[in-house]
């Protein structure tokens, strides 16, 4: 299979600890991709079944505290919940944690290529072992987080490859579903008129398609009843001061809310101080983000390596900026791992230091001050100042750190090797940054 091959070679010339470190993770996430819970044994996913039983039952399932997905969404878990009526709940639990491990594989090593590493085992088992706690948090609460992570690495793929049309369409259906894959296809728009274009016009392409499939599904009264209601039910409302919300939003409303309240990890607040916390926490959102993209946009990467790691650094910005962060949205940041761990040798020392001290502060901050670990007593503390979101900054910290170093290493080769020693008909752009 070509997902196990790159495994099995990196296996054999690996050393045993590395072998071992492998192995071990492994099978943890063999066991949470399996792990049922007794209370809610089909995690997220249950209430995706929900919604899917409803456009199969011809209704809506008008829940804030449920349905928060758009409405494509809803049309896309119907299939699924057909099956489960056939077949019962187990085979799906395990189908979708079988996929996900897929998915985990295909954004480590395609995110491993389109960044230029020489992957080794034990690089894929430290990054692995970097961002655990938000794999398993994946993996345990059947999400789709490493669905979505692996169509943004099919999309750059394809960008990468010329394909611009398929790489938007992509990204158009993952907008349809959850709405931040979108933002990848702003560095797409950056590489030139023709290629623009043609990311555009396969966005709304896939845009279009998941519209179209909704509509035809619901019918056209339904769907526009969906959209209502995602749009002035959802949107406005959800993100409450849960200690798993680890957006800007969640962190501010924490601050005004008493310990009782964040046991809901969705909880509608209303009351004084509550409106301006929420303008307080869109406002910083929207400043990082805007930072980063800025910074993006007046110094654009020119070949696929730097766009792909700009795609990252875009989306891992932007997803504290949303209403509701879950920890193990913060899963994007393994690639980022993965290019200072296995990236190093491609870094001057000061920039390979101080991202690796970046890159274990923030691992140590969000992967490691877990309740699995550290009791929930602790957890419960550091959560409540948003461990993880201050652990993921610091790795996009990190990953701003290569980006820069991937783009003064450019430069410098470049007006090191005389015009003339290039051979003839050679790609003129640099192939590192």
């Amino acid at each position: 299979m070509p997902i196990i091959e790159p495994f099995v070679r990196m296996w054999r010339e690996a050393r045993w600890p590395a072998r071992c470190l492998f192995m071990a993770l492994c099978g943890l996430f063999l066991l949470r991709a399996g792990f049922t819970d007794r209370v809610h044994p089909g995690g997220d996913r249950e209430g995706f079944m929900r919604i899917g039983a409803q456009v199969l039952d011809g209704r809506l399932f008008l829940d804030p505290e449920v349905n928060t997905y758009p409405p494509p969404f809803a049309v896309a878990m119907a299939p699924l919940e057909a099956a489960r009526r056939l077949v019962g709940d187990r085979p799906i639990r395990y189908l979708w944690g079988a996929a996900q491990l897929c998915a985990l594989a295909v954004f480590t090593l395609g995110f491993g290529r389109l960044l230029g590493l020489s992957l080794s085992l034990g690089a894929v088992a430290v990054g692995w072992l970097f961002t655990w706690r938000y794999i398993v948090g994946d993996l345990n609460n059947q999400n789709t987080t490493l669905f979505l992570l692996a169509l943004v690495t099919g999309a750059l793929t394809l960008a990468a490859r010329g394909r611009k049309v398929g790489a938007g369409a992509l990204l158009g259906v993952g907008a349809a579903l959850k709405i931040w894959p979108a933002v990848a296809l702003w560095l797409l728009l950056l590489e030139g008129w023709g290629a623009a274009r043609r990311a555009a016009v396969g966005f709304a392409l896939g845009l279009g398609a998941a519209a179209g499939v909704t509509v035809a599904v619901l019918g056209p009264g339904r769907a526009v009843e969906a959209v209502r209601f995602w749009l002035l039910e959802v949107g406005p409302k959800v993100g409450g001061p849960g200690l798993l919300n680890q957006s800007w939003r969640g962190l501010a409303l924490r601050l005004l809310t008493p310990a009782p309240a964040l046991l809901s990890p969705v909880k509608l607040l209303s009351g004084p101080g509550v409106g301006v916390a929420k303008l307080a926490a869109l406002a910083v959102g929207a400043g990082v983000f805007a930072l980063v993209l800025g910074w993006l946009t007046l110094r654009p990467s020119r070949s696929q390596r730097g766009r792909a790691l700009d795609g990252l650094l875009v989306i891992l910005a932007l997803l504290p900026a949303l209403p509701v962060t879950w920890f193990h949205y913060f899963t994007v940041v393994l690639p980022i791992v993965l290019a200072v761990v296995a990236g190093g040798r491609d870094l001057p020392p000061r920039a390979r230091a101080a991202s690796r001290v970046l890159v274990v502060a923030g691992t140590l901050i969000g992967a490691f001050l877990d309740v699995d670990i550290v009791g929930r007593p602790v957890w419960r503390a550091v959560a409540f100042y948003g461990n993880a979101l201050w652990g993921a900054l610091l790795v996009l910290a990190a990953g701003m750190l290569v980006r820069e170093a991937w783009r003064a290493g450019a430069r410098g080769e470049a007006s090191a090797e005389p015009p003339e020693k290039a051979p003839a008909g050679a790609a003129t752009e640099p192939n590192v940054a």
